[in-house]
């Protein structure tokens, strides 16, 4: 026949996303341990409650802000690039 057809195709999970802390300290982790040890305790000392109550959009703000403190403007540029691809995501 020699046309070829377009596929189109659809993918359904029964996974939610994975959070954005998840994967920003992924990518932490990807570049340093000490920055990835140094994310986890920030965002351990925050209260836990507000983690559980914040949107999407909160808690990538907060990534951005503990991530701004231990990386360079570059490598924050990368992290936001990776969080909007879900690049650490399964």
């Amino acid at each position: 026949n020699g046309k070829q057809k377009p596929i189109s195709i659809s993918l359904s999970t029964k996974w939610h996303s994975t959070p954005l802390l998840l994967e920003a300290s992924e990518y932490l982790a990807k570049e340093s341990n000490d920055n990835f040890w140094e994310f986890v305790e920030r965002v351990s000392d925050h209260d836990a409650a507000f983690f559980e109550t914040a949107t999407d959009e909160v808690k990538y703000s907060v990534a951005q802000k503990f991530a701004s403190e231990l990386i360079s403007p570059l490598q924050l540029s990368l992290l936001k690039f990776s969080l909007a691809l879900r690049a650490f995501s399964p």
